[in-house]
């Protein structure tokens, strides 16, 4: 394996994809605690995972197959069962002759080439595709969707009762509702999504998921078994079993799949009886990256140039469920290095991310946003993170903090980058404090980006295209051929989606942005202070996405309705 990843090694450096700095920071870390070459140079940040692998392909040559984009033969995938995807890893595409194409993780492993050429009768052509594609496409084309239906037959006939013991804990005497809890997270991990919605109505459980920031019913259980679900989420999240009439909150965490999710549950009385809703976060740094956020070369250019910057202030907005904190968790995890104190103070810690000192807002025991900043300051901070400026005193000691040496991060609601300064207007701080500390005012939103298996290409109308350049600023020869339609497929039936990425603008502060937003009586007229006026802002970095495949005009549309009317 060393060998192997020497060459490898020597292949990446040689194509200027990683340096050779990080390759030996990589084979050390593989030396000390074991792991694939490719795992940890993904896990770093250093490459993406798609490029290592069709690297890696041509290094042991055979072809690379792009799972996402690729249509497996349906004949093809009935050569294996469920069981046989499993267990070798890969997807049957074709069947040319007497030859079997299939995508796998392992095309040099002899032995399993020779035990699927036994169990299909055919000769073996292996391409190598990513593994987390091979367990996307094994959950696509071999894995049911959950039914739940099933598991209401199977809760027929047991009362579905939560009894209160004398301690206080739940008494099950039906390990179904247990199981059924369980696969319920279960289902929402493999599926994606961010929230579980489990809400009571007079005959039945309504569940949805969140999935890419749109709810989607997943099911309905008896209303007989409400009661006795919410009572186990409560038991999970550390709640008080006995108090209905009142709105409460928990959290705990829980492995799922081999990943460790940290989840946050929140009660509320209603009608006809308690709704729960569980929010899942994954805890893993490799999803903290710029890469995965989707930000345009440009924005990310410039935001990376604010934080490079020794002190000042950065200030990222938008609206709830847009991405904020994810965003500035993965500035945090690329400031993370030994040399920087980072401390955060956070209502509540989302991401947890290891070398950075996290604490949670307390607002029973005094700790809120603008006291904790003021201790944090004598912690020697290099770099500050505040969860979010809700007043206009915590807006104020994160000014100061800037202005006296600190990069200091936070979020805001706002509706775009250049809202920021009004916002901060409309708490009551003082215009000049917030231009002199400040150093970049960011916004984003999230779109739903097309799902690989719906897209097609087909020409879209003529007008449309023009309409989508006009918006971007862009040429006419530009986007050619990439702006696709959708229809659904088999896998996200009236969806045509998949994941999001983000639609995002910036403002880098400097005196002359400072002196003009001052000297202007309506900043958002002026092309030099309003990213809009200048096919700068986040709708056309959303024509852009879509010109280049990665969306659709009516998702862009959906979410910027407001700045469309004003363009």
């Amino acid at each position: 394996m060393n060998e192997l990843a020497n060459r490898i090694g020597d292949i990446l450096i040689a194509e200027n994809l990683v340096t050779p700095e990080v390759l030996a920071r990589a084979i050390e870390l593989q030396r000390q605690s074991g792991g694939q070459l490719g795992e940890i140079l993904i896990g770093l940040g250093a490459i993406s995972a798609q490029k290592f692998y069709r690297t890696l392909a041509r290094q042991l040559g055979v072809p690379f197959c792009d799972l996402m984009s690729a249509s497996p033969d349906p004949e093809a995938l009935k050569l294996f069962s469920p069981t046989d995807a499993k267990v070798f890893r890969g997807i049957p595409l074709s069947v040319k002759g007497d030859t079997l194409e299939i995508a796998i993780e392992e095309p040099t492993d002899l032995s399993r080439l020779e035990a699927i050429r036994a169990k299909t009768g055919l000769k073996v052509a292996p391409q190598l595709a990513m593994p987390e594609d091979i367990d996307n496409a094994i959950r696509r084309y071999y894995e049911l969707p959950s039914n739940v239906r099933d598991v209401s037959e199977a809760l027929d006939g047991t009362s579905g009762d939560g009894t209160i013991g004398e301690n206080g804990a739940a008494q099950f005497e039906d390990a179904p509702i247990i199981h059924m809890v369980d696969n319920l997270l279960l289902e929402a991990a493999r599926r994606g999504a961010s929230d579980v919605h489990i809400e009571p109505f007079p005959d039945r459980t309504r569940v949805r998921f969140r999935m890419d920031g749109v709810l989607e019913h997943w099911g309905d259980f008896p209303r007989k078994f409400h009661d006795a679900i919410v009572t186990r989420i409560k038991v999970l999240g550390g709640m008080d079993i006995a108090e209905k009439r009142l709105p409460q909150d928990g959290r705990f965490s829980k492995t799922v799949e081999n990943r460790r999710y940290d989840l946050r549950l929140s009660t509320l009385p209603t009608m006809f009886g308690e709704k729960a809703v569980i929010r899942l976060l994954e805890q893993s740094t490799e999803l903290l990256t710029f890469d995965r956020i989707g930000l345009s070369d440009e924005v990310l250019k410039r935001f990376r140039a604010a934080l490079s910057l020794p002190h000042g202030l950065i200030v990222v907005a938008g609206p709830t469920g847009s991405g904020k904190s994810t965003t500035v968790a993965a500035a945090l995890n690329e400031l993370n290095t030994p040399s920087k104190n980072i401390v955060t103070i956070e209502d509540p810690v989302e991401y947890i991310i290891p070398g950075v000192n996290h604490t949670q807002v307390n607002i029973k025991s005094g700790l809120g946003f603008a006291t904790a900043i003021r201790h944090i300051l004598r912690q020697d901070p290099d770099v500050i993170m505040v969860g979010e400026v809700r007043d206009s005193e915590t807006a104020e000691m994160a000014f100061r903090a800037a202005l006296t040496g600190h990069l200091v991060l936070t979020t805001i609601h706002a509706n775009d980058a250049l809202s920021i300064l009004i916002r901060l207007e409309e708490m009551g701080v003082n215009r000049y404090m917030a231009l002199s500390s400040t150093v970049a005012l960011f916004s984003q939103r999230l779109v739903r980006t097309v799902c690989p298996w719906c897209k097609y290409k087909s020409p879209p109308p003529e007008e449309l295209v023009k309409e989508v350049r006009q918006v971007a600023g862009v040429p006419e020869d530009y986007g050619t051929g990439e702006m696709t339609l959708t229809r659904p497929c088999a896998g996200c039936p009236d969806r045509a989606y998949k994941r999001r990425t983000a639609i995002s603008e910036i403002i880098l502060v400097n005196e002359e942005f400072r002196r003009r937003y001052i000297a202007s009586a309506d900043p958002r007229s002026d092309p030099f202070l309003n990213p809009a006026k200048r096919h700068d802002g986040m709708l056309a970095d959303g024509a852009r996405k879509v010109l280049d495949g990665i969306t659709t005009w009516e998702e862009v549309l959906s979410v910027f309705s407001d700045e469309a009317n004003r363009q």
